[in-house]
């Protein structure tokens, strides 16, 4: 886990992470200076390749903070919160007690259930929870959060959970 600390007697039985797809925007726009610094390049108009090398440098600090953002959010559910922590110089820090859980759902559009993405919105009878977008596996994620609130209200502690549960590890990106 990147930053999540836990009290005594306090245990995490998932972890969950953004997809991948967080990258996809920046990337984009990254090819598509890349395509017009080429054109610039085969057509030699110099104001062409300003305009691609602004298009590049722009998308590449975009990119900076999508790769950030993605490495540095993480989502845990222990017995007895509901944890999210994102950011690298600008650390959020946001934590409910699962007691307060009262439902988790999760929206997905065609291309988030084909490539598993979605966003979980958590309702709370004391406060509110941030719509959480573009995390990988959110039915898994979902499923775990209902089991904390089904355990919580039964009394039980998740301790004969075992080790946490890594709900979708990242691919090449991840460290």
């Amino acid at each position: 886990m990147v930053g999540i600390s836990l009290e005594s007697r306090e245990r995490a039985f998932a972890v969950a992470y953004l997809h991948w797809i967080v990258l996809i925007p920046s990337l984009a726009v990254l090819f598509v200076g890349l395509a017009v610094l080429s054109a610039a390049i085969v057509n030699r108009t110099k104001e062409i390749g300003i305009i691609g090398g602004f298009i590049i440098a722009v998308a590449s600090v975009f990119l900076v903070s999508a790769v950030v953002d993605y490495i540095m959010t993480e989502l845990a559910v222990t017995n007895r919160r509901i944890i999210l922590r994102r950011g690298l110089l600008r650390r959020i820090t946001i934590e409910q007690s699962i007691e307060n859980a009262e439902k988790a759902t999760v929206t997905q559009n065609a291309l988030g259930r084909t490539l598993d993405y979605g966003t979980i919105d958590l309702g709370f009878s004391a406060a509110t929870f941030p719509p959480l977008h573009r995390f990988a596996d959110p039915q898994q994620v979902r499923s775990a959060i209902l089991q904390g609130i089904k355990l919580n209200k039964h009394g039980r502690m998740m301790e004969d959970l075992g080790k946490p549960i890594l709900l979708k590890s990242r691919t090449s990106f991840r460290r």
